[in-house]
């Protein structure tokens, strides 16, 4: 649970019912297979699309075939969508944040599903999602006699496991996933959008489920249906017992989101490029302005809006008694940005990060986090019921 003393708010990341086989309420995605996320690191890992720290609301049905085999069937709401981005009144905004993206068309849950085989040794298990990737009406001011585009379905799909090896020194385990998704980024990532700003350089990225237009290379008589993103990850971690009390984690992860062309050229012709109706990695610059860069046709710049990062980390953890431990988890994260290249014409760009004037260059950027953490766990127990009580 998180109690957020500024904004008086109670979010619960878990409050579920299971009963003959059924699960109601808020709890982890059953689309889940492995991630470090608190197993192996402190961090959130952003390069899985995990929903361990705030769970998903779940209609779910689990049958048991025997020997370790499972299958479940569910519905569930909100593994992190990232909307769909309409690019005729603005996009790819200031701040790493998206101007218009909205998940307001969407009707349906997720529909997932997995198979798993538990053991002793460990377990493995595949995964599914159908993910519902609906706009609004075309044009800025949403229109119902504008139209919109039609409804598409995006996916995802995961393997993975996690593996014991007692004989590396007793609790030692070894796991790894991988998603690819087209339509359904927040099961890849969790990262969401990115600005990170350094001197006179700056590093982007954002991300949407899909986008469509009806300016530009599409028109209000011929508009652009509405176009999937793609997006894949790997994450991997292994965790030594060096003795009962003290463990090591190293853990890594790599997530890479890309556009098809015409989603590309749609992102490119909203370009700021002066002077108006100048020319963008070969597309007519029109309709509204949105990215906070300025590529002019001539420059040296990548002229995509595809990017991807990775992060890698290690944990150590001494588990003072059973109820209390102290750790301290470093992670290094590259972000390989969008764009890359130069930022012709200059210009402010704000955001989150501050302001940094002018922004010559598009280019990666890397950041090292470092995170200590001591927790102590309060146990009271009633006839076989456990309820656990903790701060993070």
């Amino acid at each position: 649970m998180l109690n957020n003393a500024d904004a008086a708010t109670f979010v619960a990341e878990r409050a579920f019912i299971q009963f003959a086989g059924f699960t109601f309420g808020q709890t982890q995605s059953f689309f889940d297979i492995f991630s470090t996320t608190e197993l192996m690191s402190y961090f959130d890992a952003k390069t899985s699309g995990d929903t361990y720290n705030y769970g998903v609301k779940v209609l779910a049905y689990t049958a048991q075939f025997g020997n370790g085999f499972s299958a479940t069937i569910a519905a569930e709401l909100g593994h992190y969508p990232a909307g769909v981005l309409n690019g005729n009144p603005g996009g790819f905004a200031l701040g790493g944040s998206i101007g218009t993206a909205s998940t307001a068309g969407f009707r349906m849950p997720d529909i997932v599903g997995n198979l798993r085989l538990d053991q002793p040794w460990g377990y493995v298990g595949v995964s599914g999602a159908i993910h519902q990737v609906a706009g609004r009406y075309y044009g800025g001011g949403n229109q119902e006699n504008t139209g919109h585009p039609d409804d598409k379905y995006g996916w995802a799909a995961s393997v993975g496991g996690l593996f014991y090896l007692p004989w590396l020194g007793g609790g030692d385990s070894i796991g790894a996933n991988f998603v690819y998704s087209k339509g359904a980024v927040g099961y890849a990532t969790k990262a969401g959008n990115w600005q990170i700003a350094h001197d006179d350089n700056i590093g982007v990225g954002w991300v949407v489920d899909g986008m469509y237009d009806n300016t530009g290379i599409f028109s209000p008589t011929n508009p652009s249906q509405i176009e999937l993103t793609n997006a894949w990850s790997v994450n991997a971690g292994y965790e030594h017992f060096w003795n009962p009390r003290w463990r090591t984690s190293l853990y890594g992860g790599y997530t890479r989101v890309w556009y098809d062309q015409t989603a590309t050229n749609i992102a490119n012709q909203h370009l700021p490029t002066p002077p108006a109706g100048g020319i963008a990695c070969g597309v007519l610059v029109e309709g509204s302005v949105w990215p906070p860069l300025a590529v002019g046709n001539g420059s040296t710049n990548s002229c995509t809006p595809n990017f991807s990062f990775w992060q890698v980390g290690s944990r150590t953890q001494w588990n003072i008694t059973r109820d209390f431990y102290m750790g301290v988890d470093v992670t290094y994260t590259h972000l390989n940005t969008a764009w890359q290249g130069t930022n012709n014409f200059g210009g402010v760009v704000t955001g989150s990060v501050g302001t940094k004037n002018p922004a010559t260059l598009v280019d990666d950027q890397s950041i090292v986090s470092a995170l200590f953490r001591a927790q102590m766990n309060f146990e009271a127990r009633n006839e076989g019921t456990s309820f656990v009580f903790g701060q993070r």
